[in-house]
C-alpha cells in the first residue's frame, strides 16, 4: 500500500469515527428550568418608588435623559415552575414604554429589587417639565395569563 492510500485510509476512518462519535453529542442547549411565564406563584409588593421616579439628564455631557427610582421590592411565594414578573413604566406623552421582566424559578422567598432597563431619551423629545405615567407589576402565569400585582398613575419629575 502507498503512503498517499494509507493517508486517504486513515483520513476516513477519522472522519467516520467523528461522525458516528457525534451521533452521539446532543449539541442542543439543555435547560433545566422551564419556559418564562409557565408556573404559579403568590407574589406580595413590599414597595414601590411611586413618589421617587424622576427623568434625569446623563452626566459628563451626554445630554442624554433616563429614568431613576429606587427599586421597587417583591417577593415570591410558593412558585411552581417559572412563572415572570414585568415591572413598567408607561409614559404615553413621550411614545415610551419601559418594562424589565424577573424570572421566578428557583427564587421562592427571596426578596427581588425591580428597576428600570438603561434605556435613554434624546433631550430633543424632552420638552416638558413632568410628565405623566403609569407604573404597573404584572405577574405572568401558565397559559399566558397576567394579573396586575400593582399599578398606579404617577408624576415623573424632569430634572435638567
Amino acid at each position: 500500500m502507498k503512503r498517499s492510500d494509507r493517508v486517504l485510509l486513515a483520513v476516513g476512518c477519522l472522519i467516520c469515527l467523528g461522525v458516528v462519535t457525534a451521533g452521539f453529542v446532543d449539541f442542543g442547549a439543555a435547560s433545566s428550568s422551564p419556559a418564562p411565564g409557565a408556573g404559579t406563584a403568590e407574589v406580595s409588593v413590599d414597595s414601590v418608588p411611586a413618589d421617587e421616579v424622576t427623568l434625569t439628564r446623563g452626566m459628563f455631557g451626554s445630554g442624554t435623559y433616563h429614568f431613576e427610582a429606587p427599586p421597587a421590592y417583591v417577593t415570591p411565594e410558593r412558585v411552581d415552575g417559572n412563572p415572570v414578573v414585568k415591572f413598567a413604566l408607561d409614559v404615553p406623552a413621550l411614545g415610551h414604554a419601559d418594562s424589565t421582566v424577573y424570572e421566578l424559578h428557583g427564587r421562592d422567598g427571596e426578596r427581588l429589587a425591580l428597576s428600570f432597563s438603561d434605556g435613554e431619551l434624546s433631550p430633543k423629545r424632552i420638552t416638558e417639565d413632568e410628565y405623566d405615567a403609569t407604573l404597573s407589576i404584572w405577574l405572568q402565569e401558565d397559559g399566558g395569563r397576567f394579573t396586575t400585582l400593582y399599578q398606579q398613575q404617577i408624576t415623573v419629575e424632569v430634572r435638567r
